[in-house]
């Protein structure tokens, strides 16, 4: 049996093909379907109800040989075989599949639409003399802060769950009072939307550091990742869980920012209906300048629907996912 892993570390969604045919939500082999829109390394192992994608291929399997070929990035191929590394009738290989990468160029490719479409309109109602208040910038670029998310004491931890489109976690020295409270980390994991290495211990000390992953390797689920303050933790988290969630929300972005111009584009045409139906009416009759005037005016107008349906591949995630074919 030849197993294939498609795993969209941005999008955070794993598909599987079975013997090369894509497998169905209803499929009787659609076992990935209750955690496949979490990220990849949330459900390696077992967590909760669900008993690890190590079970769940040799329930499958029946011990017949599984061949698995992972597509994904290197950081999830590593994560894989270090989570059912005993396995005995799966033989692994792995074909990058570099999502990050295709995602920025579709991000990269949106934008280049945007600004292109934004400057022929304006330069269509600045011939017409035709005003349009509204404000873009195009300049976009996502803070740290924007993917990582800071626990100093209770309080952030309380409030953990209500931040969105989060990477991961760093979780400082002032927090670890008893080590009971990597016990209380966990409750950041149980929803499955951060896996457990997706939490950085921090610590301003070696001793405390070792003290402190010791007892978290007693607990199998205790997976946090164990750094000092004054470790590059930060660019290996970024590494890791931060770019995806950069490219994500740039294309979130990009879909903000389709939603204010077709808002702009769709009020300027609104404005300028009746002067072109009545200049399309007397076509004939028209002088020269009425004539120019008409043509600039349903240039705007077809910039204008062209970008109101170019917005669709602004959409996210689906339709950014659809123009990523697995064979490219």
């Amino acid at each position: 049996m030849k197993m294939e892993l498609w795993y969209d570390a941005v999008a955070q969604e794993t598909d599987i093909l079975l013997n090369g045919t894509p497998v169905e939500k209803n499929d009787i082999y659609g076992f990935l379907y209750p955690v496949r829109n979490y990220p990849f390394q949330s459900w390696i192992q077992p967590n909760g109800s669900w008993k690890g994608l190590e079970y769940q291929i040799a329930d499958l399997a029946r011990d017949e040989a599984v061949e698995l070929v992972f597509h994904g990035r290197k950081f999830d191929y590593d994560d894989l075989c270090d989570g059912i590394s005993n396995s005995d009738v799966i033989i692994f290989s792995f074909a990058e599949w570099d999502v990050c990468s295709r995602y920025d160029r579709l991000f990269s490719n949106l934008l280049s639409t945007f600004k292109c479409n934004d400057s022929i309109m304006r330069k269509r109602m600045s011939s017409l003399k035709i005003h349009a208040e509204y404000t873009v910038n195009f300049d976009i670029t996502i803070p740290d802060s924007s993917w990582a998310y800071h626990i100093y004491n209770e309080a952030d931890l309380a409030n953990a769950d209500e931040v969105k489109d989060i990477g991961c976690y760093f979780v400082h020295d002032e927090f670890f009072t008893t080590y009971d409270k990597l016990q209380s980390l966990l409750l950041l994991t149980r929803s499955l939307k951060i896996p457990a290495d997706a939490i950085y211990c921090c610590f301003n000390s070696e001793q405390r550091k070792s003290d402190y992953e010791y007892y978290a390797k007693s607990f199998k689920r205790m997976n946090f990742q164990f750094y000092l303050e004054k470790d590059n933790y930060t660019r290996d988290a970024k590494d890791k869980y931060g770019l995806p969630s950069i490219v994500k929300l740039k294309l979130e972005r990009c879909g903000e920012l389709s939603k204010t111009l077709c808002k702009a584009y769709l009020q300027v045409k609104e404005n300028t209906q009746n002067e072109f139906n009545k200049l399309k009416k007397n076509i004939v009759s028209l002088n020269q300048r009425d004539k120019e005037r008409y043509q600039l005016m349903k240039q705007l107008r077809d910039n204008a629907d062209k970008f109101r349906l170019n917005k669709i591949a602004a959409r996210w995630p689906a339709k950014a996912v659809a123009q990523l074919s697995f064979s490219q």
